[in-house]
């Protein structure tokens, strides 16, 4: 149920290499635009959904807001689909330095931050037991 995803990297002649992250297309709509008027959207595959929310949590998805989802009812039911994943590629672990609370002259406290943002955590089906 994921679109095929490949990561190329491309040549700029001052810029040099950058990756770029290329994936199929999918039909449907934003997960936004299928919010339903009670707040949850209706509806969905639960098997899928759990194996969405599960995925969600092993892979941490970084960046994985209610735009970066697609609900399509073509793929033998009503799904949830992540797009735009490139950030899933990359550390989910952020490290913040907070300025406010200087531990010396010149160094700050930091902390490390797990950066977590993932739609599928949001729904319903989140507290339903696998």
């Amino acid at each position: 149920g994921l679109p095929c995803t490949e990561l190329a990297a491309f040549y700029h002649k001052t810029e040099g290499l950058y990756p770029v992250a290329i994936t199929q297309a999918v039909n449907g709509v934003l997960a936004s635009e299928a919010v339903g008027p009670s707040g949850e959207i209706e509806n969905l595959d639960l098997d899928q959904t759990q194996f969405l929310i599960l995925a969600c949590a092993l892979v941490n998805v970084a960046d994985g807001h209610h735009g970066h989802f697609v609900y399509s009812q073509e793929a033998g039911g009503h799904r949830l689909i992540p797009i735009d994943l490139e950030r899933t590629l990359g550390p989910s672990v952020v490290v913040r330095q907070d300025r406010s609370r200087p531990l010396s002259w010149s160094s700050h406290v930091t902390e490390k931050v797990i950066e977590v943002r993932s739609f599928p955590f949001c729904l319903a089906e989140m507290h339903q037991p696998l």
